[in-house]
C-alpha cells in the first residue's frame, strides 16, 4: 500500500484489530498454563503416592497372646482355655512270679575285723596338745601372777563363760581382736586393764579441728590434734587416727568421743550449731575448751568469755564452770596428777576472772564431766615439736578419761555392740 505525503506508518496499523489479537493470546496463554501445571500437579501427587507406598509398606504381624498363668494348685492349661483337674489314678502293683534268690553271706574268715576306736587315747592325745599350747602362753607373760589358768574344755566341749550369746560379742571365745573393729564404723573402742589402768589398748578417731560459721580455729594450733596424737604414741598402745575438720553443725561430730575446741577471738553460734553441740554433749560426747588471746598480763584471754557463753547458750544458763577437784578421776584415769594439772604458760596472781593456775574447770551434766575449759594453752604445748612431758600427759589423761567414763560415746559402744572382753 502506498503511502501519501501525508500518512504515516503508524497510521497503516489497526489498533483494535492488534489489541484483540493480544487478548486471544494473552487468555489462550493463561489457560494453557493453568491446565499444564495442574495435569504436572497431579502426576507429581501420583508419584508420591507410589513412592511413598514402595518405602512405607505396613507389615502386618499375628500377636501370640500368652495364657494367664495358674496360680490354684492342680491346674492344667487346655486348647480352648479351659481347666482340667488332675485325675489321681490307682495301679496295682504286680509282685514277681518267681522266687526271690538272696545273695549268700560270705564266709565268716572273709569278713575284716572292723577297726576299735580308742577314745580314751584320742582324749588323752587332745589334752596335752591344749596343756602344751596353755604352756606356751603362760611363758609369754612377764608376771605370772596375773595369768589365770583357765580349762577350756570338759569332755570334749569349750567352756564358755555365761553370757547372752544373742546380743553379746565375747573377744576371747569369737577369737577376736580390738583392731577387728577398727574399720571406719567406730570412732574409738579401748580396753584398760582395771589391776593396771596403764595396760591400755585400741583405737581412737579425733578431728583434726572444730569450725563454726564465725568460730575459727586458732592458727598457730595446726598441729595441737596431731601432737596429743603423738603423746598417744609414745605412752600408750592405741592408734590414733586424725582425720579433716568438723564443723558444729555437721552429724559426723555426735559420733568422735572427744574434740578440741580452741579460741582467741568473738564468735557466735548458729541455732543449728548450738542444738548440735548441745545434743553431742548430753549424748556422751566430750569436749575441751581452750582459750587465748591475751590482751592484758591482768585480764582473761580474749577467747574466755565466747567459749563461756557457747557452753551456756548450748547447755542452758543454769549451767556453770565448777573447779575439777584433785581427786577426780580425771586426774588419776592413767597419769596420777595429785597436786592437779600442769600450769603451761603464765603464774598469774589470784585475780578474779582469771582461772588459777593449779585449777582446771569443767561442766558437769547429772555428774558426768562433759566439758573442760582451760586457760592453761596446753594446745599451744602439744603443737610444738619439743615439749614437757607433763603437758602431753595431762591431754592422755583428758581423752582416756573421755572413752572410759561411764557414759561417754567409747563406753556406750561396748553396750550398744555387746562387747565382753
Amino acid at each position: 500500500m502506498a503511502l501519501s505525503e501525508k500518512q504515516k506508518i503508524s497510521d497503516l496499523i489497526n489498533i483494535r484489530k492488534l489489541e484483540h489479537e493480544t487478548n486471544r493470546l494473552f487468555y489462550s496463554g493463561l489457560v494453557f498454563a493453568v491446565v499444564f501445571f495442574a495435569v504436572l500437579n497431579n502426576f507429581i501427587h501420583w508419584e508420591r503416592k507410589i513412592v511413598v507406598k514402595k518405602e512405607y509398606r505396613r507389615i502386618v504381624t499375628d500377636l501370640i497372646t500368652r495364657p494367664p498363668l495358674k496360680t490354684k494348685p492342680l491346674e492344667i492349661a487346655k486348647r480352648d482355655g479351659g481347666l482340667k483337674t488332675l485325675r489321681r489314678e490307682t495301679r496295682e502293683m504286680s509282685l514277681p512270679e518267681n522266687e526271690i534268690a538272696l545273695k549268700p553271706l560270705p564266709a565268716p574268715e572273709k569278713i575284716r575285723e572292723s577297726p576299735v576306736i580308742d577314745a580314751d587315747s584320742i582324749i588323752t592325745i587332745v589334752r596335752r596338745e591344749l596343756d602344751r599350747d596353755l604352756i606356751k602362753r603362760i611363758k609369754s607373760y612377764d608376771d605370772l601372777e596375773h595369768v589365770v589358768m583357765e580349762r577350756y574344755y570338759e569332755d570334749m566341749s569349750i567352756r564358755r563363760e555365761p553370757y547372752d550369746s544373742k546380743t553379746k560379742i565375747s573377744f576371747r571365745d569369737e577369737l577376736l581382736s580390738v583392731d577387728d573393729f577398727d574399720f571406719g564404723k567406730y570412732k574409738a573402742l579401748i580396753f584398760q586393764d582395771p589391776k593396771n589402768i596403764q595396760d591400755i589398748e585400741g583405737f581412737l578417731y579425733l578431728p583434726a579441728s572444730i569450725w563454726g560459721t564465725m568460730l575459727t580455729p586458732v592458727d598457730s594450733l595446726k598441729r595441737a590434734v596431731t601432737g596429743l596424737a603423738e603423746a598417744f604414741t609414745k605412752f600408750t598402745q592405741i592408734t590414733v587416727h586424725v582425720e579433716k575438720e568438723v564443723f558444729l553443725d555437721s552429724p559426723a561430730l555426735l559420733n568422735y568421743p572427744f574434740i578440741y575446741i580452741s579460741a582467741d577471738d568473738n564468735f557466735d553460734l548458729s541455732p543449728e550449731e548450738m542444738k548440735n553441740f548441745g545434743d553431742y554433749l548430753k549424748n556422751g560426747g566430750f569436749a575441751f575448751l581452750e582459750a587465748y588471746g591475751t590482751v592484758l598480763p591482768n585480764l582473761p584471754p580474749k577467747g574466755a568469755a565466747p567459749l563461756k557463753k557457747m557452753l551456756k547458750d548450748t547447755l542452758g544458763e543454769h549451767v556453770k564452770l565448777q573447779p575439777i577437784p584433785n581427786d577426780h578421776p580425771f586426774y588419776h584415769c592413767f597419769f596420777n596428777f595429785e597436786d592437779g594439772p600442769p600450769h603451761r604458760m603464765h603464774n598469774y596472781d589470784e585475780l578474779p576472772y582469771i582461772q588459777l593456775p593449779g585449777i582446771l574447770e569443767g561442766i558437769f551434766i547429772d555428774d558426768r564431766l562433759v566439758a573442760i575449759y582451760s586457760e592453761k594453752s596446753y594446745g599451744d604445748a602439744w603443737n610444738k615439736s619439743k615439749v614437757t612431758e607433763a603437758y602431753q600427759k595431762i591431754g592422755v589423761n583428758a581423752v582416756v578419761f573421755a572413752l572410759t567414763q561411764n557414759g561417754g560415746n567409747a563406753y556406750k559402744l561396748i553396750d550398744n555392740v555387746g562387747i565382753v572382753q
